[in-house]
Order: structure tokens, then sequence, then C-alpha cells
């Protein structure tokens, strides 16, 4: 079975797979959404979660903005979405797991700088994933990625804090 390995260090979750907004297919983001650290700025370095075949779009997307994914040798594709420009690693290429192969940005509908990362495969492999119209499954990420393994979590002051947190 593959380990997939985060995107990059440190990260904080923004958005979970299972938020629910009619702007996304079904209802559900299907999909994590990620910020390096707290300041996550255009231009931060995103790796490859796995070795595998890159490929990009040569456009532009409305929605997704700059997005490139890797096409694993276990049959698992990972999207990268929202980059900053496209992929310098030229379409069809092998990367290898931890090669860098783009730059965080804001292009397409994003609301900020952040990585919208989607896990598919062909075949359902766990009972959260959905079946999309494409023939694919969305799964999880975080399953994947592992739930605990790096995730930046808030931390609030106490003098932040207010009356009701504090209780």
């Amino acid at each position: 079975m593959i380990k997939f390995i985060w995107p990059f260090e440190p990260h904080y979750l923004t958005r979970d797979y299972y938020f629910q907004d009619p702007l996304y297919y079904g209802g559900i983001h299907g999909a994590v959404d990620l910020v390096h650290d707290f300041d996550g700025q255009p231009g931060d370095p995103m790796v490859a979660t796995c070795t595998g075949i890159l490929q990009h779009n040569p456009f532009l997307d409305h929605n997704g903005g700059w997005t490139c994914w890797i096409d694993s040798d276990d049959g698992w594709r990972i999207t990268y979405y929202h980059m900053m420009q496209p992929s310098h690693v030229p379409s069809g290429s092998r990367v290898t797991q931890g090669q860098v192969i783009g730059y965080m940005g804001a292009t397409g509908v994003a609301m900020g700088v952040h990585l919208h990362i989607m896990f598919w495969h062909k075949v359902r492999q766990s009972p959260e994933s959905l079946a999309r119209p494409n023939g694919w499954c969305t799964h999880d990420p975080l399953l994947r990625l592992g739930i605990d393994d790096g995730i930046v979590s808030p931390v609030v002051e106490e003098d932040d804090m207010t009356p009701e947190q504090d209780e």
C-alpha cells in the first residue's frame, strides 16, 4: 500500500472533505484545503505526495486555477488546485515523492492563497468516498495522509479568548 506524504510542512487545515456547500458537486467539498502554517504566501513550494506521472492543464481553469495532478503507479490521482502558475515540471514527466512540483497560489475561484487537494481513485477504497460523474471516486485526503500527522492546530492565547471560550 502506498504511503503518501504531506504536500508541505507545516500546514493548517482550513476546509475539510465533508464541508457542505451548493458550490461543490453533490454539495460536498470532496477535498481538503490547506495553507502553509498561518501565513501562506504565493510561491510557497508544494511537493509530490507520491511518485508517479505529473500532468497539468495547458490553460487556466476558471474554478481550479492552475492545476496539476499526479497519477501514481497504483491507481491514485492526486490533484493540486489554485497553483500560482503552471507547474515547472513538464507534463508527462515522472516525479518522485517529495519533489517540488509547483507553488501555492490563489488562481481560479479562491479566497486566498491555499492548496485544494483531491485524492481520486477509479475504485472506491473506503466508505467515505464519493462517486463522481467522471467515473472516479474522491477520497478523504486526511485518511491517506494521516489525520494527526503534521496538522498544525490554531493556538488561542488566553488573553484572546472570549468569555464563552474561557468557560
